[in-house]
């Protein structure tokens, strides 16, 4: 099983979170493995909380990669999990769904804009025990996770460039209808 996080490693993500959930996720899962795809300013710090896990073989960091490849990323993940509680747009989200992925994330506002709990994925309090147990099911379940997978994949479509488009100049008109009517 495949963890996974692809995105800026910035300390207001919370991955000490997710290296520490993963740590315990591991222990019961021992075939289990993380990968942390980007790069960031708190690489170099994640990187040595990671060296003090015992799970730290299972851990795999890859820096930046080409824009190009991060598709061939996103589909080598089985779970996406997201633990950051300060996202207001998270970009991410949509392109783990449109890959496919299962998704795991912190019960916030950007995360609940984005998914549908227990449709197009899971959501957790921010804890380390949230996420750990939230990991251990997508993790033992792999129905779960193709269905889950499967809804992410379809609800994705909403954010395809010309729909979300339209949607925006939609409301750009109907504002502007609105002031001229004022």
């Amino acid at each position: 099983i495949v963890f996974g996080f692809i995105g800026r490693m910035a300390r207001e993500k919370n991955l000490e979170t997710l290296l520490a959930a993963f740590d315990e996720v591991h222990r019961q899962l021992p075939e289990a493995r993380l990968l942390l795809v980007g790069p960031g300013p708190y690489l170099p710090e994640l990187r040595h909380f990671a060296g003090r896990l015992d799970s730290n073989q299972a851990i795999v960091f890859t820096d930046r990669v080409p824009f190009e490849e991060i598709a061939h990323y996103h589909a080598a993940l089985d779970v996406f999990v997201m633990t950051s509680t300060t996202e207001v747009q998270p970009l991410v989200l949509p392109e783990a769904m449109a890959a496919g992925a299962c998704l795991v994330a912190a019960d916030a506002v950007g995360p609940r804009d984005v998914l549908i709990k227990e449709k197009t994925g899971l959501l957790c309090e921010p804890t380390q025990e949230a996420f750990v147990t939230t990991m251990l099911k997508a993790g033992r379940e792999p129905e779960l996770r193709h269905r889950l997978g499967q809804a992410a994949r379809q609800a994705a479509e909403e954010y395809d460039i010309p729909k979300a488009t339209e949607r925006l100049l939609t409301l750009y008109r109907n504002t502007l209808a609105d002031y001229q009517k004022r």
